[in-house]
């Protein structure tokens, strides 16, 4: 696509530009984003429509035979405990000899996702593999009858779920905890519209109450393997009154304390799904319409691919500029407050921009910019007058629909890519310590990429070739965005950590080799966060950029503004 020469749509304002708002010390209105931005945004728009378009084409072609999404670790057999896998094996067996035939639809690699298709294909499923475009995986697993390829990790999920009527969850590492996380997003926001509630109002509801509304929510089951993680996590998030249901089970999650019950759950919720008296088509009738299934699946990339290359177009056209994003809901500890202000005050005084994403931390940051200010205006720091500003997502004016659930008729389906990849594109570094599903949602996608980004650069020797790439300044130049993880969220992720390192579906150090960091000690958060920013400094000044924070004076800057939550 040629970005210079586009055709210039009109934007629609009132999608694209949700709110420009005034600076925090209210110094002025907000600076209008530069024509070649609002080109971008109005391509952007376009090109998620059209997606939006053929995924519900590919959900309305398979509608009447939908049927499992197997999702969990890519590792090969000889990496998993052997009593998972062993477990893992009864486990698909049991289901999937009760309802054969049925579509398996995996990540179509080894693992947990090969395990599915071997036994899928043993009691006559169409197995489809929604493989990534990675260079050093060109072939999906033997057992698959289509393979379908993605540009994103993100950018699949809508297919999984458009594909199947129920999801299993195995063992699995941090691709299949994005996985949970986001498809969990997805029924909730899901929830929250059909029954006209926002998520205080879903928090104090009875189980009995919104069970009316479970015949319409998208069931996921999840093995024993998670419920360590999803125990601590909903600990931990009702702690900081940051769970938006009183339930997962609201939600469409359950998760099974033995293998026998997982078991149980499957064959319960396929036996009100799949009626015995229905009549399957056969394989052949299925390969004819997965040349159908391949033409929709195919346009959708496409328009991802266009997405991407808009999306870039825009990533490009901001200033390179040192940015933390602090992403969380709920309410801050009070043995936390004190460490994560003085952060983000040191944050302000050295120029960098505060990326306030959720409504944990809007009061402190708020905090933080005054007692900068203070000690800027007495003085008392060398960088005088204070720059650095603070700034949520609305400031940026991606379109806000990017993160909503599709209307295809099927609310459940989850949009494939949304303002999380801005946070990605545009941050040097991320801090979370509190939060709930939404939060969990946008922490794991990140944590995903930076794990995927770091394989692929490592694998190919090319840092270009990242999944969610950097902001093009430092793109080619070896900056990987780190993530801090303190309080309630670290909790979460070690339990999570510990567990999958236990069963061999994550190696001890990954993480950490993959920029998150979890940590106990608030002090080292901030040591950890002060010295990102840094190191991004000296990569922009590698590259002859000056990292300068005066956006007002920037031609290409969206907006100066903070967006007051």
């Amino acid at each position: 696509m040629n970005v210079e020469g586009a055709d210039r749509r009109s934007p629609d304002q009132t999608l694209l530009l949700p709110s420009l708002s005034r600076s925090l010390d209210n110094s002025g209105p907000a600076h209008k984003p530069s024509q070649r931005q609002l080109s971008c945004l109005a391509e952007m728009s376009r090109e998620m429509r059209c997606f939006r378009e053929a995924v519900g084409a590919l959900r309305d072609l398979l509608a009447g035979d939908r049927g499992w999404t197997v999702m969990g670790s890519a590792r090969g057999k000889e990496k998993i405990d052997s009593l998972a896998w062993q477990a893992a094996n009864v486990s698909l067996t049991n289901i999937f000899q009760a309802f054969p035939a049925r579509p398996v639809t995996t990540g179509g690699g080894d693992g947990m996702m090969g395990l599915g298709s071997e036994l899928g294909s043993k009691f006559g499923s169409l197995n489809i593999g929604l493989l990534l475009n990675l260079p050093w995986e060109p072939r999906g697993h033997k057992d698959l009858s289509a393979t379908l390829k993605s540009l994103s990790f993100s950018g699949r999920i809508p297919f999984f779920r458009a594909v199947s009527a129920v999801e299993l969850f195995m063992v699995g590492g941090c691709g299949t905890l994005y996985e949970i996380f986001v498809l969990a997003n997805a029924n909730l926001k899901h929830l929250q519209t059909i029954a006209n509630r926002n998520s205080s109002e879903l928090r104090n509801a009875s189980s009995e109450d919104l069970s009316k509304y479970r015949g319409s929510i998208h069931p996921m089951l999840a093995t024993p393997f998670w419920k360590s993680t999803i125990d601590a996590f909903i600990r931990e998030a009702s702690g900081c009154k940051a769970l938006e249901i009183g339930s997962v089970e609201d939600i469409g999650l359950s998760v099974a304390h033995t293998h026998e019950e997982f078991d149980r759950n499957a064959l319960d919720v396929a036996s009100k799904i799949f009626p015995e008296t229905r009549v399957s088509p056969s394989i052949e009738e299925r390969k004819r319409n997965l040349s159908f299934l391949s033409t929709e699946f195919v346009s959708a990339q496409n328009h991802i691919r266009d997405y991407y290359i808009w999306f870039n177009e825009f990533i490009g056209s901001l200033h390179a500029h040192p940015r933390v994003a602090f992403v969380g809901d709920g309410l801050v500890p009070e043995e936390e407050k004190n460490g994560i202000e003085q952060l983000m005050t040191r944050l302000f005084l050295e120029g960098t921009d505060v990326f306030l994403v959720g409504n944990a931390y809007g009061g402190l940051a708020k905090s933080a910019h005054k007692e900068a200010r203070s000690l800027s205006e007495r003085g008392h720091w060398q960088n005088s007058p204070l720059t650095s500003r603070q700034h949520t997502l609305k400031d940026f004016s991606i379109p806000s629909a990017l993160g909503d659930p599709l209307s295809l008729g099927d609310p459940c389906i989850p949009a494939g890519l949304d303002i999380r990849e801005l946070i990605g594109a545009m941050c040097c570094s991320v801090v979370s310590t509190v939060g709930g599903i939404e939060t969990m949602t946008t922490l794991a996608h990140l944590i995903q990429h930076c794990q995927i980004g770091t394989n692929t650069a490592e694998k190919t020797g090319k840092p270009e070739n990242r999944i969610s790439p950097p902001h093009p300044a430092v793109m080619n130049l070896g900056y990987k965005q780190q993530i801090f993880l303190g309080g309630a969220i670290e909790r979460v992720i070690s339990i999570f950590h510990s567990s999958a390192v236990a069963v061999g579906t994550v190696a001890a150090g990954e993480l950490r080799d993959s920029g998150v960091l979890c940590e106990k000690n608030i002090g080292q958060i901030i040591k950890g966060v002060m010295q990102s920013t840094n190191n991004y400094r000296i990569t922009l000044a590698s590259a002859n950029i000056r990292p300068s924070s005066e956006w007002g004076k920037h031609p290409d800057v969206i907006v100066r503004g903070v967006a007051s939550n």
